[in-house]
């Protein structure tokens, strides 16, 4: 023990397993009480033999790592290390980051895997969406870039190399109802009607789109002329 003679503590040594990230252990909990595991491994596809991994123990560490702040695959390796972290929430596998990079692309290449996140997210979305006590919502729709050190990727119009996906948030229950992937190339004003009307569907029953906020990619005739189909209220959005 080191003897401590100014402040009123002592210093002492420990067994006992520690963690820099225990507040992610409220994240983990938040995120198996709406149920992503369990939904991960109802609608994404199964290993082919007994020996692989389930969806739920990729898409665990994965997700918790995002939320710790983590950027990249090789950012899992932080939770790897974390034996207190794991042992408090129950994790005993954690893939390696070459392993997760793997069923990513897998998922990616197979409709079944693309159609199965789509249910995740919407099941998850409803799920939260219950529980608000609203019934109204403002849509916000912007495409947004993801910059990629990727030789596939094309150029944005900002002049980066990357992606541009069209993402849908309620902004009340600050959630992602849709979103829709596109390479970097991609005109922000494309498809904006059948992004609308995607949204639409994805809404709960007794929930509805109440108001549509956007910047001038949304400015089109025939969006306008849809939302004018079933009004929500149009909001302009400044950048």
């Amino acid at each position: 023990m080191i003897a401590q003679t100014v402040f009123p503590f002592k210093l002492d040594t420990s067994m006992e397993k520690l963690t820099a990230h225990g507040g992610l252990a409220l994240m983990a909990e938040f995120n198996h009480g709406i149920g992503i595991m369990e939904l991960t491994n109802k609608y994404l596809p199964h290993p082919q033999s007994n020996r692989g991994f389930m969806p739920a123990v990729f898409v665990d560490p994965l997700v918790l790592m995002l939320e710790g702040g983590g950027v990249s695959l090789e950012d899992i390796r932080e939770l790897k290390y974390e034996d207190g972290l794991m042992k408090l929430i129950g994790e005993t596998k954690i893939p390696s980051p070459d392993a997760i990079g793997d069923w990513l692309r897998r998922m990616g290449e197979e409709s079944e895997g693309l159609w199965g996140l789509d249910k995740v997210r919407e099941r998850a979305t409803h799920r939260l969406l219950k529980r608000d006590g609203i019934k109204e919502y403002t849509l916000d729709a912007d495409a947004t870039e993801i910059i990629a050190e990727k030789d596939e990727a094309n150029y944005t119009y900002k002049g980066n190399k990357g992606y541009m996906p069209m993402l849908g948030f309620l902004y009340e229950a600050k959630l992602c109802i849709y979103d829709e992937f596109r390479e970097g190339n991609t005109p922000p004003a494309f498809g904006q009607k059948d992004f609308y009307t995607e949204c639409k569907k994805r809404m709960p029953k007794g929930k509805k789109i109440k108001a549509y906020r956007a910047d001038s990619a949304s400015y089109q005739a025939e969006l306008i002329n849809r939302l004018g189909d079933n009004p929500p209220s149009w909001r302009r959005r400044m950048e």
